[in-house]
C-alpha cells in the first residue's frame, strides 16, 4: 500500500487490498493519486481523474463516522540517540558539573555536535519547512546555552524526529573492483540497502514518449459463466457444497443451512441450481438418490427433497469442521 513518502503522478489506480484503521494514513493513500500529470495520455490529454478499488470496505468504515484508531509513532534510533544527548546537555549544566573542566568541555563539545545536525537539516525537506521556526532557533548555538524543560519538550517535539542516519563513509570501497569479484551475499545487501535511497538522484537521459492509440476489437465473447467455474470443482458433490458455502445470503440456501421449510418456488430455484447451474439432473441422483424410478413423482414430493437437502447440509458441515 503506498502512503507517505511516494509521488508517481501516472498513478491513475488504487487498489485497497487491506483494512485501514488511521483516518490519517486512509487519506495519505488517497492522496497518491491525487497527483497532477500533464499529458499522460498524450499531448494536452492531461490526467484528470484517479479510480479507487476499495476491496475491504474501508470507505464505509470512515462513513460511519468512525475517526480510526492512529497509531502511535514510535521514535527511530536516531531520534533515540539525539534526545538522549540532549538530556545529557540538560543535566551538565548543573553547577557542580560546570564547575569542573572536563564536564564543562564535554558539554561544550556535546551541544556543539547537536547545534550542526540541525544546521545540515534540509530546508527543502518538506517535513524541515513544517517545523522552520523551531530549526531556526536552534541552529543558534546561544539557543543550546542554557536548556530549559520548555526548550528540551520543544526539541524533542519538532527537532528530534526531523534527525536522520548518517551514511557511512564506505562507498569508496564500492569503486575497487575487487569488491565485486569477492563480494558475498551480505555484502551485496549492504550495497543495495546503501544505495536504495541515492538511486534517484542518478540523471537520466531525455526519454522519448511514444503515445498509442489503438481500438479493441471483441472477436469472441461469452455470458452468463458461472464464477465458481474457476475453481475448476469437476465433483459434483464439491460444486454444491462450495455453492452453499458461497451464497449464505440467499434465503434459500439460508433455510436449506437451518432446516427450515421452502416454498415451491425455492424449490424450483434450487432445483434450476442443483440440476442446471452445477450439473445435471443425473448427477444429482448419482450422488444424493432419491429411491424412485419415476423422478416427476420425486418432484411432488418435497419432503424427500427437504431430506436429501439435508444431507447437503449436513456434508458442508462436515468439510467445514475438518
Amino acid at each position: 500500500m503506498l502512503d507517505t513518502g511516494i509521488d508517481i503522478p501516472e498513478i491513475l489506480n488504487l487498489v485497497f487490498f487491506k483494512k485501514v484503521k488511521s483516518y490519517s494514513k486512509f487519506w495519505q493513500m488517497i492522496g497518491r493519486g491525487t497527483r497532477l500529470c500533464a499529458d499522460l495520455y498524450g499531448p494536452g490529454l492531461d490526467k484528470k481523474s484517479f479510480l479507487i478499488f476499495d476491496f475491504c470496505n474501508n470507505f464505509d468504515f470512515f462513513r460511519e463516522g468512525l475517526k480510526g484508531c492512529e497509531a502511535k509513532i514510535k521514535e527511530t534510533l536516531s531520534e533515540k540517540i539525539f534526545n538522549c544527548k540532549v538530556n545529557i546537555a540538560r543535566e551538565l549544566q548543573a553547577p557542580e558539573y560546570q564547575a569542573e573542566e572536563d564536564y564543562a568541555a564535554y558539554r561544550v563539545d556535546l551541544t556543539d555536535e547537536l547545534n550542526q545536525i540541525v544546521v545540515g537539516l534540509d530546508d527543502t525537506s518538506f517535513r524541515v519547512k513544517q517545523h522552520m521556526r523551531y530549526v531556526e532557533t536552534y541552529r543558534n548555538k546561544l539557543a543550546w546555552a542554557n536548556l530549559e524543560s520548555i526548550a528540551v519538550s520543544d526539541i524533542k517535539e519538532h527537532i528530534a524526529p526531523l534527525v536522520v542516519p548518517k551514511k557511512s563513509d564506505e562507498f569508496e570501497r564500492l569503486l575497487e573492483k575487487d569488491f565485486w569479484k569477492e563480494a558475498s551475499i551480505l555484502d551485496l545487501e549492504y550495497v543495495r540497502e546503501a544505495l536504495r535511497e541515492l538511486i534517484k538522484y542518478i540523471e537520466t537521459g531525455k526519454v522519448l514518449l511514444i503515445y498509442s492509440d489503438f481500438e479493441d476489437n471483441i472477436v469472441d465473447y461469452k455470458e452468463g459463466e458461472a464464477l465458481q467455474s474457476l475453481n475448476d470443482l469437476k465433483d459434483y458433490k464439491k460444486k454444491v457444497e462450495y455453492y452453499l458455502k458461497e451464497h449464505l445470503d440467499n434465503l434459500s440456501v439460508y433455510k436449506l443451512r437451518h432446516n427450515k421449510k421452502l416454498t415451491k418456488s425455492e424449490l424450483a430455484e434450487l432445483e434450476r441450481v442443483l440440476w442446471k447451474e452445477l450439473g445435471t439432473r443425473e448427477e444429482y441422483q448419482k450422488e444424493y438418490g432419491n429411491g424412485q424410478k419415476n423422478h416427476d413423482c420425486y418432484r411432488r414430493n418435497t419432503k424427500k427433497f427437504r431430506r436429501n437437502c439435508l444431507v447437503i447440509r449436513m456434508a458442508v458441515r462436515r468439510k467445514e469442521q475438518e
